[in-house]
């Protein structure tokens, strides 16, 4: 997604009721509260193709079943009994940057990795690391056309 430089940063509770047409009525009440519409476009983008450098990486492990969890804290993410797809979603986070899954593993996994930076390693570059040592994952940068959600800001 990309946003507008003023995007508000306030909080928007709304409860919706209605049987037809939801997402339209949420549409509808983000433009008129914020004067906030939104288009799909597609455009070359930066990203990282993920893909795995080892199989069978102690960090990654096909779930047993159980409760779906994430939990996340400093420098931690734990994942019980999840998609992988839920992993993609927490390192495009952390890195800030749209994140392609080549890795073709499907089903639900408990995966968990803990990162923390040698002297003079921003954050950033001990998860990229953390991914290989820990997870078997490597990322390798792209620049390709992604299908963005462009969010616009109009005059009200």
């Amino acid at each position: 997604m990309i946003f507008p430089q003023d995007m508000p940063t306030d909080h928007l509770d709304l409860m919706l009721t209605i049987p037809d047409r939801p997402i339209d009525a949420l549409q509808e009440e983000l433009q008129k509260r914020y004067g906030l519409t939104a288009h799909r476009e597609t455009r070359n983008e930066n990203a990282m193709i993920l893909k795995v450098t080892q199989p069978n990486a102690p960090g990654i492990n096909i779930s047993k079943g159980g409760n779906q969890t994430w939990m996340g804290g400093n420098h931690e993410d734990t994942l019980k009994n999840m998609p992988f797809d839920n992993l993609t979603g927490s390192i495009e986070s952390q890195l800030q940057i749209p994140i392609i899954n080549q890795t073709e593993l499907y089903g639900l996994y408990d995966i968990h990795i803990n990162f923390q930076p040698h002297p003079g390693e921003s954050d950033q570059d001990a998860y990229k690391r953390t991914l290989t040592e820990q997870l078997g994952l490597e990322l390798v940068p792209t620049n390709l056309p992604i299908e963005m959600l462009v969010v616009d800001k109009v005059n009200q």
